[in-house]
């Protein structure tokens, strides 16, 4: 299985750039989103950025991805690694028993 994890961008190249994520440092092919500037979030892939995030994207992927690690560990209580699922799961059930869409 090929997980995509975000990188934040250290150093950039028009088609290369330095990026940290998830306790590793790698050299990712910028050529799918362009140059990035330092700072920027990017979706990485087999040493490929694929997709640019925003800093909330970033933190929710790597949310879901700390709670795969601790399934994987044993752990069954996964709430702290979504603290937003409780509203949206509310505003979903509102919006069926309302008729509308979500």
């Amino acid at each position: 299985m090929c997980l995509g994890i975000p990188m934040r961008v250290l150093f950039s190249h028009p088609f290369l750039s330095k990026c940290e994520g998830r306790g590793e440092t790698r050299l990712l092919q910028m050529t799918l989103v362009g140059a990035q500037k330092p700072g920027t979030w990017v979706m990485a892939f087999l040493d490929q950025a694929r997709q640019v995030l925003s800093e909330d994207e970033a933190r929710e992927i790597n949310l879901a991805l700390d709670a795969l690690e601790a399934a994987f560990a044993g752990e069954t209580d996964f709430e702290r690694f979504f603290p937003d699922l409780p509203s949206r799961q509310s505003r979903s059930i509102d919006s069926i028993t309302s008729g509308e869409n979500p």
